[in-house]
C-alpha cells in the first residue's frame, strides 16, 4: 500500500519505527541471555604450541 496523503505517510512511518524498536529490543534481550555450553568470549591460544584446551 502506498500512502496517498502526508498523514497516512506519517502513520506508516510511526508503525515502522515501532516495529524496529520492538525488534531491536528483542534482539538486545536475546544477545544478553547466556547460552549454556557456549563460551564465545574465552578461547584457547594455540599459537604457543601448547596442547589444545581440555
Amino acid at each position: 500500500m502506498i500512502p496517498a496523503t502526508m498523514s497516512e505517510l506519517e502513520r506508516v512511518k510511526e508503525e515502522c519505527k515501532s516495529m524496529v524498536n520492538k525488534r531491536a529490543t528483542a534482539s538486545a534481550a536475546a544477545a544478553v541471555v547466556p547460552v549454556p555450553g557456549l563460551d564465545v568470549g574465552a578461547g584457547c591460544d594455540h599459537h604457543d604450541g601448547a596442547s589444545p584446551c581440555d
